[in-house]
């Protein structure tokens, strides 16, 4: 089929290059170039007529163009003429025959040359069911992001680059650099909700999840600007619930369902989370939130907060007072969990062990010195409990 439409294609070429030359060759007969010099006479005797004002400008030009219409006209040549010879038919001269056989021969073989000069004749065949089942993995992917890369060290200022490399580094996981691209947009040109969205998400997925003061921050510049979102909402929940604050990750979580589509996909994973944390065990929760409960050493299966509720209430408390136990060990080899102190300290207050409380209280205190917002939430948090 390709060489069938290049032959087309160079057959409609020549006949178009080739078409002026079949037009009619020859003398003209006496008669016509006496007529001829008829209608030219008429022409200079209507230009006189008008220089000396005998005729109108309207009536000059109406009387110059049928002139020139049988002038026209008398240069066609009709049929009859051709019939006396008067005239040559088309393609009856020996040199229209050879320009004509000349372009034949001339155009393929120029075709052919300049592609062998310009074109590529030894590359292999790339059908195009083979190009589409296997995509070209040589494409340049890594050097073009490095070019970005360049350009914006040489060009820090140029707001459009940071937001054209931003999600290229959310699809490649690389979150931090992410994060800092959209810091770059929110910089030079202002706070806007995609970049304040794209920053959050960046961070979150930088964090495994956990929801810091750069996310709170975007979280809250969200709702000023677009009060509507959901996801500021819910990330300041989040936020609420990973830093001890049931009550108030409650009351989020459910303005959240609230301002929700009663259909909407996330309300049933909401639900369940404010469910999660209203229940008796949700204080002495040990893990870090999104992490699925661990099997303890034993090989027992770890049983979860509603399997806890449904206890009945002595074996609840057992099970609690074995949690926050196990809670209490934890911290003493990881002691930079700030969430989990948090519900520590709330968990001993919610089972009446006060002095328990104070005690880990101050042991967070030690554990976060010099770190001036941790120290903040363990203020509020005692405040709220009255410690």
């Amino acid at each position: 089929m390709l060489w069938i439409g290049l032959a087309l294609l160079t057959a409609a070429v020549i006949l178009a290059l080739a078409r002026p030359l079949s037009r009619a060759t020859g003398p003209v007969s006496d008669a016509q170039l006496a007529d001829m010099a008829v209608y030219r006479d008429q022409l200079s005797e209507i230009d006189s007529d008008r220089e000396r004002g005998l005729i109108g400008g309207t009536e000059a030009d109406a009387a110059r163009a049928e002139v020139a219409r049988r002038l026209l006209q008398l240069k066609r040549p009709s049929g009859a003429d051709l019939a006396q010879g008067g005239m040559k038919p088309p393609g009856s001269g020996t040199t229209s025959l050879r320009s004509v056989q000349a372009l034949f021969a001339m155009l393929p073989v120029a075709g052919i040359g300049i592609y062998l000069w310009l074109g590529s004749p030894n590359q292999p065949s790339q059908p195009l069911a083979s190009r589409q089942a296997a995509p070209d993995t040589t494409t340049p992917y890594a050097d073009l992001i490095a070019r970005v890369e360049a350009e914006l060290k040489k060009n820090p200022g140029d707001a459009r680059g940071w937001q054209v490399i931003a999600p290229v580094y959310m699809q490649m996981k690389r979150y931090d650099d992410a994060a800092y691209a959209y810091s770059q947009v929110i910089r030079l040109q202002g706070e806007s909700a995609e970049p304040l969205i794209g920053y959050a998400e960046a961070v979150l997925m930088s964090n495994k999840g956990i929801v810091n003061d750069g996310v709170k921050q975007a979280a809250t510049r969200l709702l000023v600007l677009k009060p509507d979102r959901l996801e500021p909402k819910f990330w300041l929940a989040l936020g609420k619930e990973q830093d001890g604050d049931v009550a108030g990750a409650v009351a989020d979580y459910k303005a959240v369902i609230a301002s929700s589509p009663p259909d909407a996909p996330w309300v049933p994973a909401i639900k369940k989370q404010v469910e999660r944390l209203e229940s008796p065990a949700a204080v002495a929760d040990t893990r870090p939130v999104g992490v699925p409960p661990a099997a303890p050493v034993d090989g027992g299966a770890r049983p979860s907060a509603e399997a806890i509720a449904a206890l009945p209430l002595e074996q609840q408390q057992k099970q609690i007072a074995a949690m926050v136990e196990g809670l209490a060990t934890r911290l003493k080899t990881n002691g930079d969990d700030l969430g989990g102190w948090q519900r520590l300290v709330r968990a001993y207050q919610v089972m009446g062990r006060k002095d328990d409380a104070v005690a880990a209280l101050d042991t967070a205190r030690k554990q976060f010195a010099g770190k001036p917002d941790a120290l903040g939430a363990l203020e509020e948090l005692a405040k709220s409990l009255g410690l």
